[in-house]
């Protein structure tokens, strides 16, 4: 059955994606291409998503997060995905180039003022893997390492699998790193560890609440960003709080 999934992922993107934009158009080589995929179902109040929203955009002012995409040849590529079931889920932001101080705090800005999309029903976590992974093959960029961050505070209720369609995303050299919230289930990092994340250097970094979401994603930005350089594990890979 995996291979049946592998072979079919393949062939959805096999005609789309870099190799075809490739031929037209020179990609920005870029340390890492990284996609934001934010829950936006009903299980997320608007204070929820405001703390999830506003983590984000606090993480790209972050004194080591910014030093971090400073010192990265070629910075990185960012987009924001908000997602729950299929109809609803929405690319609020697409692929940003940041370099220097000055591109991430514009990015961060724009996160911070990016409207919320219609509320989903349902969380569609293969449907948000399969769509994350496609944005990542079209894109303008030529990343070392492509990386999906999925968060969110529930488990897959509806459309494809988590595994099935991690199985078709790894395969195509993408990563999948998870940042799921305990608040109404302390056991979902167990979850996303199992059936979420996947492919080279994979990891979760759990947040016990939507409070501490801020801190935990740029625990989770350094530690993506922080493998590219040479002088080793930066202290920031064990922070606590600011």
């Amino acid at each position: 059955m995996k291979f049946l999934t592998i072979l079919l992922m393949l062939i959805v993107f096999q005609f789309s994606g870099k190799g075809v934009l490739s031929a037209e158009v020179a990609l920005v080589p870029v340390a890492v291409e990284l996609v934001l995929a934010l829950d936006n179902s009903s299980s997320v109040d608007a204070r929820e998503f405001e703390l999830q929203r506003q983590g984000i955009a606090k993480a790209f002012v972050d004194a080591d997060v910014i030093e971090t995409i400073e010192n990265l040849k070629g910075g990185v590529a960012v987009a924001v995905y908000m997602w729950g079931e299929k109809a609803r889920a929405r690319v609020v932001i697409p692929f940003v180039h940041l370099y220097d101080a000055r591109s991430a705090k514009a990015f961060a800005f724009r996160i911070s003022v990016s409207p919320r999309p219609a509320i989903s029903g349902y969380t569609a976590l293969g449907h948000a893997m399969i769509e994350s992974a496609r944005m990542l093959e079209e894109n303008s960029f030529k990343g070392l390492r492509r990386v999906i961050d999925i968060s969110g505070d529930g488990r897959n209720n509806n459309g494809l699998s988590p595994q099935a369609a991690r199985a078709g995303v790894v395969a195509l050299g993408i990563t999948i790193n998870g940042l799921p919230i305990l608040s109404d289930d302390d056991e979902l990092d167990r979850y996303f560890r199992n059936r979420v994340i996947g492919g080279p250097l994979s990891f979760i970094e759990p947040a016990v609440n939507y409070d501490a979401f801020g801190q935990a994603i740029i625990r989770k930005l350094l530690r993506e960003f922080q493998i590219f350089i040479a002088k080793g594990p930066a202290r920031s890979f064990h922070l606590v709080q600011k």
